[in-house]
């Protein structure tokens, strides 16, 4: 039986000591969530409040509760501590460590990846001085995840008041797993008003590649396929024939730092608050953005690297996110690209994502040679 389950006394049953949905999880001291503060200067007879939050949950993850000790060394007094996630809590922060557990139901990050735990309010009374987190004295620095597993935070930020904060612990940093056959794709179809930001397809098996030449106003819709994980941000270019007419672009992302102007060659960054979870089996497909264009020739529409950074991939949710590389297809990225051919060749879908079985292979380099000789000369040239 747990140590920390027993002192949370909502869970009155043996449990194994099995890893949890959270390895990687930290544990911190924050005088600001919104902005991450860490060292503050506040006058004295001056209150302020100190929160203990987690972060570094593992893809889906929650908390059910944990416990720790603070070990002051500046001037003031701890007027109160409120526990923040809504069920039971005891113990003195200060003086034997403090449990805290959730209620009924488990808490989840926010859209940062957060959960605060607890907050604390000082009266500073005017000597500098740390406030550090230390193991609970008796369950040490366990964390409760959504099934009542067992994982061990490492401390990522203590505090400072009036003075730079101590370290935290060495190698505590938050990565997530990384998405090793993420794509991004290509659907083309008819241009619909049902083709908005809320449209998927069942699996990727459904994305279609190819279309028959006729005049026409087509919607490409860009879609991410991942498989496991989720993702926060994406960068690439899109090229297509330049007879082709803009009609319109719908940017599916919460914001974006490089906003996509619908011409052939132009690069976009878009990014999401929340990790986007797998709408589909096994991990999409995700629209991310619908280009309607006026396809007057035949031709290929296609995803490649943004004009700026020469990368093209998808932003894991690590914090801060960190890119699975799509292209250039060597030596870091993996070739899951793809591409649409009107009046011509049969496309590409680059997709594994109806699992791990899916005998699709990378876009790129492997379908290079379908590529048309002009349109190839135009990428090498982008290399240079």
């Amino acid at each position: 039986m747990r140590h920390l389950l027993i002192g949370l006394l909502a869970l009155v049953f043996a449990v194994s000591a099995f890893a949890g949905e959270n390895p990687d999880i930290r544990i911190y001291l924050d005088a600001d969530p919104n902005n991450h503060i860490h060292e503050i200067h506040p006058d004295a007879s001056v209150t302020f409040d100190v929160y203990v939050c987690l972060d570094c949950f593992g893809p889906g993850g929650g908390t059910r509760g944990t416990a720790f000790l603070l070990e002051r060394t500046f001037q003031g007094f701890k007027l109160s501590q409120m526990a923040l996630l809504g069920g039971l809590d005891f113990g003195d922060a200060e003086v034997d460590g403090w449990t805290i557990a959730a209620g009924a139901d488990c808490v989840y990050p926010d859209a940062d990846g957060v959960v605060c735990v607890g907050v604390i309010t000082y009266l500073y009374l005017g000597v500098p001085g740390t406030l550090d987190i230390l193991p609970h004295p008796g369950t040490g620095n366990e964390v409760l995840d959504c099934n009542y597993d067992s994982d061990f935070y490492c401390v990522h930020a203590n505090l400072g008041v009036s003075v730079p904060p101590n370290p935290g612990d060495p190698d505590c940093e938050c990565e997530a797993p990384p998405n090793e056959d993420v794509g991004i794709a290509v659907h083309v179809d008819y241009q619909s008003m049902e083709h908005n930001c809320f449209y998927h397809l069942s699996d990727c098996d459904s994305i279609v590649t190819a279309w028959p030449f006729v005049p026409q106003e087509l919607d490409f819709i860009i879609m991410n396929c991942y498989y496991p994980n989720g993702f926060k941000g994406d960068e690439y270019s899109i090229i297509y024939p330049p007879e082709w007419g803009f009609i319109n672009w719908q940017d599916c992302s919460d914001f974006s730092t490089d906003p996509y102007n619908g011409m052939s060659g132009d690069g976009v960054i878009q990014w999401w608050n929340l990790c986007q979870p797998a709408p589909g089996p096994a991990g999409g497909p995700t629209t991310i953005g619908i280009l309607t264009l006026n396809a007057t020739t035949p031709g290929r529409l296609y995803i490649w690297t943004h004009p700026q950074t020469g990368l093209a991939g998808v932003y894991n949710c690590s914090n801060p996110p960190v890119m699975d590389v799509v292209l250039p297809w060597a030596p870091i990225g993996n070739g899951r690209a793809g591409w649409v051919d009107v009046g011509g060749g049969p496309g590409c879908n680059p997709c594994i994502c109806v699992g791990p079985e899916w005998p699709n292979p990378p876009c790129w380099p492997e379908e290079v040679n379908a590529v048309e000789d002009a349109t190839w000369g135009s990428i090498k040239a982008m290399y240079r």
